[in-house]
């Protein structure tokens, strides 16, 4: 599997039974559908998220972005909406997801401030 950012080899990882994909180059990490959302509840796994902010992100003016997974369907970028400066590339086909490096501690770590960050951008929205 190739990265769908950087396209570099990606690695599989098992963590607590739960095996995903880091890329070996930007470090971003691909999720089958709902594996993000375990990965949350279980303790630690955010070692899993090596990267360095933002390396990923270098690569978000790149379109299109196409699955990991399914190779020829485009990913499609979506803010996580209890963290909405959080944007994950989804797949509208196999629902996997790909974190850019540092996302997934930062989606993992969910806190007070980013629900008043939410409230906040709503209230932009108005």
């Amino acid at each position: 599997m190739k990265c769908p950012k950087c396209k570099a080899p990606m690695d599989t990882l098992n963590f607590e039974g739960v095996d995903i994909e880091r890329c070996s180059g930007c470090k971003g990490l691909w999720f089958d559908a709902s594996e993000a959302e375990i990965m949350k509840t279980i303790k630690n796994a955010e070692m899993i998220d090596l990267g360095v902010a933002g390396i990923g992100k270098a690569f978000n003016n790149q379109e299109p972005i196409f699955c990991p997974r399914c190779n020829s369907v485009e990913l499609h970028r979506r803010k996580d909406p209890d963290q909405p400066h959080i944007e994950v590339d989804s797949c509208p086909n196999c629902e996997g997801s790909f974190f850019d490096a540092g996302e997934f501690t930062d989606f993992k770590q969910h806190d007070l401030l980013d629900v008043f960050k939410a409230f906040a951008a709503k209230l932009k929205t108005r």
